[in-house]
C-alpha cells in the first residue's frame, strides 16, 4: 500500500471515530510517516452531542402533573418533585420540593425514596400539621394513578383519577 493510500485509510478511520457520544469539540492530530522522506500531518475537528447520563425512564411512574383540590404536584424526568398545597380556597399553605431516588415498581404501582430539598411554610399553615425540614428522608408512592408522600399524606391524582374526583373537587 502506498503512502497516499495509507493516509486515506487513517483519515477514514479518524472520521468514523469522531462520531462518538461525548459533548464538546474533539481535536485529533495524526502524524503518518510513509518513508523517511514523506510526512503528513492531519487535524480533524468534530463536535458531537452528549447522551444524557440520567436514566429518564426510571421515574416514569412519578412523572407528570398531579392534581387535587387546591393542590398540585409536578415531577420531572430526573425525579425532582414540586408540591404546592393551598387551604381549600385561595391561600397557599406549604410548598415542598423533593428529590426522588431509588425508584422501584411498575408504572401503575411504584415507590421511591425522597429527600426534602426545599420547603416553604406560609402563614396560616396549621400548627398541628407536619412540617418537613430540608434533609428529611421519606417515601413517595404511586398506585393506580394516585401519588402520596410520607410527610403530608395528601393525595395527588393523575388525569383519570382527577376526573373521578378521587383527590377532591
Amino acid at each position: 500500500m502506498g503512502a497516499r493510500a495509507g493516509l486515506i485509510l487513517v483519515l477514514t478511520l479518524i472520521s468514523a471515530a469522531a462520531g462518538c457520544s461525548s459533548k464538546g469539540t474533539k481535536t485529533v492530530t495524526v502524524t503518518t510517516t510513509a518513508t523517511s522522506t514523506v510526512t503528513a500531518t492531519t487535524t480533524v475537528t468534530s463536535t458531537v452531542t452528549a447522551t444524557p447520563s440520567v436514566d429518564t425512564t426510571a421515574f416514569s411512574a412519578f412523572r407528570g402533573p398531579w392534581t387535587g383540590h387546591t393542590r398540585g404536584l409536578t415531577v420531572t424526568p430526573s425525579g425532582l418533585a414540586t408540591e404546592y398545597i393551598g387551604d381549600g380556597c385561595c391561600t397557599p399553605q406549604i410548598d415542598l420540593t423533593l428529590q426522588l431516588k431509588n425508584p422501584t415498581g411498575t408504572v401503575t404501582a411504584a415507590r421511591a425514596d425522597a429527600v426534602v430539598v426545599a420547603v416553604r411554610v406560609f402563614p396560616g399553615y396549621p400548627a398541628s400539621a407536619p412540617k418537613p425540614a430540608v434533609g428529611d428522608v421519606g417515601l413517595v408512592t404511586v398506585k393506580d394513578g394516585v401519588f402520596e408522600d410520607s410527610w403530608l399524606h395528601v393525595t395527588f391524582c393523575d388525569d383519570a383519577q382527577s376526573r373521578k374526583g378521587t383527590c377532591g373537587a
